[in-house]
């Protein structure tokens, strides 16, 4: 991960604004992904799946959120996709009570995008470096404000 992925890592939605930089680096496709997104049977669909890949690529995380997405973003998905964009939607109204077809999708763009779930240790030793750091910097901080 490039150091100016740190910004995005973690973000639970998509940010109000994106610029042309972010919408190219995080929401253009390859030939693998784009064959993944044209497998799906509707135009809302494929950019339901767009979305996530390029959320899960920005962020490292699903989108689950129901804020509204940026017009901006909706526009440059239906241009790479070839598909008419919603002037206005929520992932609420993308999917409309079908949940199934929500998770469908985050699980589709974990895997093109090689993410696997952690296994036990990794997750005990991720944890472990967490709690270590965290000490560490609390230590630090408690120090100086004596």
């Amino acid at each position: 991960m490039e150091h100016w992925q740190l910004a995005y890592l973690g973000m639970r939605q998509i940010p109000d604004e994106l610029n042309e930089f972010e919408l190219a680096t995080f929401f253009t496709f390859s030939r693998k992904e784009r064959g993944l997104i044209d497998a799906r049977r509707t135009d809302l669909y494929r950019l339901g799946v767009g979305l996530h890949i390029g959320f899960v690529r920005m962020t490292g995380r699903t989108l689950d959120a129901y804020k509204q997405i940026p017009k901006a973003l909706w526009s440059h998905l239906g241009e790479q996709l070839g598909v008419d964009p919603p002037e206005l939607g929520t992932l609420r109204s993308l999917y409309d009570g079908r949940t199934d077809t929500l998770v469908d999708h985050q699980m589709l763009a974990y895997q093109v995008l090689g993410f696997r779930p952690m296994a036990e240790h990794q997750r005990r030793y991720v944890v472990r470096w967490l709690k270590e750091r965290l000490s560490g910097a609390l230590s630090a901080a408690n120090c100086c404000m004596s």
